[in-house]
């Protein structure tokens, strides 16, 4: 390795100067590829790494059970590699912050956490997020290729949290005895202006699609799986549920909320979900008094298969000020009501979908939401057009009301998900009992005796293999020599990162 040969020195002036030459010239094109870090599986360790890793690079954690105190933050395009049904990652006592952060992302890059399981306490134990991911707040960049897969999620609640401008792909987990899966909040007026005419069948959404969902008598009360909020976006396909052994009667396994406050003007966080789709899943439990329960945004409800004893509605809706979390308006549209909703081709237990579980969940969001103006029961056409008005008082004169666009056609996104490459195959493992990389420490060589002309060549030498000036700092008088802290062995970090010291 280069920094391995550096090490190797003459004694002579003229020697060592020419040496140094040869040397320095084959850093025309400075790496960089990908590289694997091998972590021990601690926070520590893997945080270390993950800050001198760049984009491209993998972080493998080996086989066994770890217990965190503390988190994980990734603000590069990284992946986190675990051991698929080896690796566990354990909350330990009291820390009740995220284990895996992604957040602060410099650019739209990939990022991937693969193969790991999570565990968390069981139960409404307040937020216990498993991967917090933050994309970016309004503007032209988001985070678009975050992939989670062939990982196992045990307990916590809110598991995997999304906010702000994020898309991308959550295939082929186990979602074990979740209080609840995931939310999604937008980032507010910016989804819905970004959105214009929100169209079903797109990529701008975070995709769940060929995850298992378990739930059993561990787990004594959830309010809902999957929510979205402000400007938020979901699509399920393809996933199993099964809650047959849970014990409770449960009121709804995927929700979206509408507004929750009158629209201020800009940016105001309590606007509802845009979009929600869910669409070839298959969902079997004991008891349920609902289903599904839309309170705003337009909604797809599609080809799936429902097993269980229903005792009220498979899919039910609300309107925010008709259940009075607002105080009434007279007259419809309310803001970010549900709109351009289409539910058909469903079976419960064989038979196709029964109308009459179909339904406002409460009187008073009767005037809000109807059948053939706000939803339908057959697939958009150009006959499901409604052409919605901007809603009346209390809503300030500008409210922006994009939603409102029919819908007349509805084609599924491309399945399976372009991220997931060709689509479900092996669990991807890292390399076989790895040895771990310590956590990196500089390897300094020397090379002494520059002075005067050949000292200007050596350093111009260094700034054509792409270290910058200000990372070459000269000091000293003549009988100078040139230091340099090169990478760890094993390791390819960013070469133009690395540092020059030119002393006495």
């Amino acid at each position: 390795m280069l920094w391995q040969l550096i090490l190797i020195q003459t004694q002579s002036m003229k020697s060592t100067a020419a040496f140094v030459i040869v040397i320095l010239s084959s850093f025309s094109a400075p790496r960089c590829g990908a590289a694997i870090y091998n972590s021990d599986g601690s926070a520590a360790n893997v945080q270390a790494l993950a800050n001198i890793a760049t984009d491209g690079d993998t972080i493998t954690l080996p086989s066994g059970t770890f217990a965190w105190t503390t988190g994980v933050t990734i603000s590069k395009g990284i992946t986190l590699q675990g051991v698929a049904g080896a690796t566990q990652i354990t909350r330990a006592a009291g820390y009740s912050n995220a284990l895996i952060t992604i957040a602060g992302m410099p650019a739209d890059l990939p990022v991937r956490v693969t193969g790991i399981r999570f565990n968390s306490p069981v139960g409404q134990n307040g937020d216990l997020y498993s991967i917090y991911v933050m994309g970016p707040y309004g503007g032209a960049l988001g985070l678009t290729q975050l992939r989670i897969d062939h990982c196992y999620f045990y307990g916590g609640m809110r598991t995997l949290f999304f906010r702000y401008r994020v898309n991308g792909v959550v295939d082929h987990n186990t979602f074990h005895d979740c209080a609840y899966i995931t939310e999604h909040f937008g980032d507010d007026d910016y989804a819905w202006i970004r959105s214009g005419t929100p169209q079903f069948g797109t990529s701008d959404s975070i995709f769940f699609e060929d995850n298992s969902i378990v739930l059993d008598s561990t787990l004594t009360y959830f309010d809902v799986q999957s929510d979205q909020n402000t400007g938020g976006k979901l699509v399920w396909r393809y996933n199993t549920f099964d809650l047959t052994a849970y014990t409770g009667t449960f009121g709804s396994i995927i929700g979206e909320h509408g507004n929750q406050a009158y629209w201020l003007g800009s940016n105001d966080w309590l606007r509802g979900g845009i979009m929600c789709e869910f669409y070839n899943n298959t969902v079997r439990w004991g008891s349920a008094f609902r289903i599904i329960w839309f309170r705003g945004g337009r909604n797809i409800v599609a080809n799936n298969a429902f097993y269980g004893n229903l005792n009220g509605a498979l899919v039910a809706f609300d309107e925010e000020e008709g259940i009075n979390v607002l105080p009434l308006r007279s007259s419809w549209p309310a803001e970010d009501q549900v709109n351009n909703t289409f539910i058909w081709n469903n079976t419960v237990n064989g038979s196709p979908q029964d109308p009459a579980t179909i339904y406002c969940w409460q009187s008073g969001s009767q005037p809000y939401i109807q059948l053939g103006r706000d939803y339908w029961l057959v697939p958009p056409s150009l006959n499901t057009v409604t052409n919605y008005p901007q809603p009346g008082l209390p809503s300030l004169p500008g409210y922006p009301s994009p939603y409102s666009s029919p819908v007349t056609s509805w084609m599924p996104y491309t399945y399976p998900h372009p991220l997931t490459g060709s689509g479900p195959g092996p669990t991807p493992t890292p390399t076989a009992t790895p040895s771990p990389t310590a956590t990196p420490t500089p390897c300094l060589a020397s090379v002494p005796n520059f002075v005067g002309a050949r000292m200007r060549t050596a350093v111009t030498l260094w700034e054509q293999a792409g270290f910058s000036p200000a990372n070459i700092t000269i000091t000293g008088g003549r009988g100078q020599r040139i230091t340099w802290q090169s990478l760890p062995a094993g390791s390819l970090a960013d070469c133009a990162t690395a540092t020059i010291t030119v002393g006495p």
